[in-house]
């Protein structure tokens, strides 16, 4: 071994280098590449993750907002007698409380590719959520027997401090998102 080394001039050993050097630049590259696809993939991962439950709350919205229940519509209908509009009024206070239990869904799916930033604050809305929809179902039957009551028990609920937190929680969930999927307005 050590005749062969001692025969072998410069062009060999530069050969030898060289060959080494590219082997290392190319497992280098190789890696890089790698690590660079990988983060792709994750980034295209939470985009979508995030843009579905941005999707199934908008679509929540608008459903809502469309309802042919939605009180506003109904009391606008003078031709609607009382008891029609107690049913119509029951069956629209009943769907937010099926949109919070899809919302708790999406949520749990969403965390599965969120950032743990994302993750706590997508876990503070699911209890803010979950509080909602606790405090709402006990309380739907009260729209038949006791309307007013269950209007004055709603409107406390906006003066609770977890409540208003939906808001700002949104916001700052709704930001971080797009910092993470790097949207540039």
């Amino acid at each position: 071994m050590t005749q062969i080394i001692e025969k072998m001039d410069i062009g060999h050993w530069i050969l030898i280098i060289g060959t080494i050097t590219g082997y290392t630049f190319a497992i280098y590259q190789m890696k890089l590449k790698h690590k660079l696809e990988k983060k792709v993939k994750k980034q295209e991962r939470r985009y979508q993750a995030y843009k579905r439950l941005m999707d199934k709350i908008g679509e929540v919205n608008s459903n809502l907002r469309l309802d042919e229940n939605n009180p506003f519509k109904v009391l606008l209908e003078s031709k609607n007698s009382m008891e029609n509009i107690m049913e119509r009024l029951n069956i629209f206070i009943k769907k937010p409380l099926d949109s919070l239990s899809i919302l708790e869904t999406e949520i749990d799916s969403v965390k599965l590719d969120s950032s743990l930033i994302v993750y706590k604050q997508l876990e503070e809305l699911k209890i803010i959520v979950r509080k909602l929809n606790d405090y709402l179902t006990p309380r739907v039957h009260l729209i038949n027997s006791d309307p007013n009551g269950l209007l004055n028990q709603i409107m406390s609920l906006t003066k609770d401090e977890s409540i208003t937190r939906i808001k700002t929680l949104s916001d700052e969930i709704i930001f971080q998102m797009r910092k993470e999927i790097e949207t540039e307005d």
